[in-house]
């Protein structure tokens, strides 16, 4: 089948299969032509590309890039009957819940009954429920709850003491997702006394949405890392609203991270040993010594991790790993072309 191109404007159908001679469509293109290929998914208009052909160096061009590029914004994964050899598409991967592991030293999922809370850690804690901090299927980024904290005063949980908390000198990760619709002062987790490590939100300036990390060394101050003014733990990201987010405050041996959304925001290179946690709980949704700044929204997957920088370079958070360019052919076998 020949399909030909005027050289003003002129287009390729590309058809829905009822036409292809052995599962091909061929192009006739004349010398300096120039126009479009039009996309046809089972006779329905799928839209066009940009189209050229140099006849002197014998190259054709699709798309805008002088290299050539088609670009695909397909996303069904099912080829049609017509379709004869199969199908190119984009697939984005999925979001997962977190498996625990021997890093893990605490996992909440939040999707029990309630204000009963598992900790699915390698070294399950007891999780003490204050107030009317739940678990809640209005918002959930997988497995269909979260934890929600209504955001009144003494709203928060509590996990026991442990040595897996005393990060010392080593690599940790406390990673999360939250979705709020407040912009107000919020604090996330650091334990009962405060000066150990903490993550805050909403804290630069007032309103600013952004994320806020903190470490001691001392016990006493913020000396490693703070969010107070001036200081080398403030974030540049806004959050936005209404929407899951996800946080995580990494240490890679003297390379302090925060990353939201999976971006690197920011990077800071300091030494010191964290302050031993001294028996103290640690608290989830509120400032650590003062029942203040408490969580108004909902965190989902909340873990922290000892011994391990989950990520030290840019990623996809909550990744099943899927996403990439894929083909299938007509007997439904699938396979990843490029990540």
């Amino acid at each position: 089948v020949n399909a030909v191109v005027t050289p003003a404007a002129g287009k390729i159908p590309i058809a829905d299969g009822s036409g292809k001679l052995n599962g091909w469509v061929t192009a006739t293109i004349p010398a300096g032509a120039t126009g479009q290929i039009q996309f046809n998914d089972n006779g329905a208009f799928a839209g066009h590309e940009g189209l050229s052909y140099n006849h002197v160096n014998n190259q054709l061009t699709i798309g805008t890039a002088s290299s050539g590029v088609i670009m695909l914004s397909e996303t069904s994964q099912t080829p049609a009957a017509s379709e004869g050899f199969g199908k190119l598409y984009i697939k984005s991967s999925t979001a997962v819940e977190y498996v625990s592991d021997v890093n893990t030293s605490l996992l909440l999922h939040g999707n029990g009954t309630g204000a009963t809370f598992v900790d699915s850690g390698n070294n399950p804690k007891v999780i003490t429920t204050f107030g009317a901090a739940t678990q809640s299927t209005t918002q959930s980024k997988m497995g269909g709850k979260s934890i929600y904290f209504p955001g009144a005063s003494g709203d928060y949980l509590e996990a026991a003491t442990s040595a897996d908390f005393d990060f010392g000198a080593e690599d940790f990760t406390i990673d999360f997702w939250f979705y709020t619709s407040s912009s107000s002062r919020q604090w996330f987790v650091a334990a009962s006394s405060d000066y150990h490590f903490g993550i805050d939100y909403s804290y630069q300036g007032g309103n600013s949405r952004k994320v806020g990390i903190y470490a001691s060394s001392t016990g006493s101050n913020w000396n490693i890392l703070t969010a107070d003014y001036g200081g080398n733990g403030r974030g540049t990201i806004a959050l936005p609203l209404n929407t899951w987010n996800h946080i995580a405050f990494v240490r890679n041996n003297a390379q302090w991270m925060l990353f939201i959304n999976g971006v690197l925001d920011l990077n800071v290179t300091a030494t010191g040993a964290i302050t031993s946690i001294n028996n103290e709980n640690v608290r989830i949704g509120r400032h650590g010594s003062m029942i203040d700044f408490m969580v108004n929204g909902y965190i989902d997957e909340f873990r922290v991790s000892k011994g391990i920088a989950r990520w030290t370079t840019n990623f996809i958070p909550g990744s099943d790993g899927s996403t990439g360019l894929y083909f299938k052919n007509s007997s439904g076998t699938e396979f990843l072309l490029s990540h």
